[in-house]
């Protein structure tokens, strides 16, 4: 027969020890970084043509993707590459949706590579407005469990060179099997009063 009284004395404290144990597993943190990107390769749809194109003149739109890679400084160290689509409105204002691959480190999450998405309005100024979402199961190593979002602001170059900073938060998720290795065997300290 089940000791009832004494299950339902344990289960409190295993649903404490599970929220420990989670809290432990992720870790969030604030981001801020900055950007320097090399000039783009850009390809437009015809009719359109960029050396010929002035607003007002009806819509235009490509693709566009790095050639170099482009420096990030800051909580995030490394190089992106990135792929997009773009669409200039008669007004100028330019809609963007890019996938880009950060690889390097992540303040206080570690080292490898993740995804993300970014969804950029560009205004007649080259000004851009840009949020980003990690896409998450898309990165490696350290970054492998890495979620996060955020936004972006910088300006967009006529040379198509383009800087700027990232700002926004991310969640560092622990592997699950280095979590269940360090529950399970506990560091072990010795006392030299006790060695013989």
């Amino acid at each position: 027969m089940p000791n009832d009284f004494g299950d339902r004395a344990r289960r409190p404290w295993m649903l404490v020890l599970c929220g420990v144990l989670t809290a432990c597993a992720v870790r969030e943190r604030q981001i801020m970084a900055h950007y320097e990107s090399p000039p783009d390769d850009v390809a437009t749809v015809p009719p359109c043509d960029l050396s010929h194109w002035t607003p007002g003149k009806g819509a235009c739109r490509g693709t566009g993707r790095s050639v170099m890679s482009t420096t990030i400084t800051g909580d995030w160290e490394g190089k992106t590459e990135y792929q997009y689509g773009w669409l200039t409105v008669p007004s100028g204002v330019t809609y963007a949706a890019v996938i880009e691959t950060f690889t390097g480190t992540v303040k206080g999450c570690g080292t490898g590579s993740i995804s993300y998405y970014l969804f950029s309005i560009e205004d007649a100024g080259g000004n851009t407005r840009v949020t980003w979402t990690v896409i998450e199961g898309a990165g490696t190593g350290e970054l492998a469990r890495l979620s996060g979002h955020g936004t972006q602001t910088g300006v967009f170059r006529s040379d198509y060179s383009s800087s700027g900073d990232f700002r926004g938060s991310v969640e560092c998720r622990d592997d699950e099997r280095s979590l269940s290795r360090r529950s399970a065997h506990p560091p072990i300290q010795q006392n030299s009063a006790y060695v013989r």
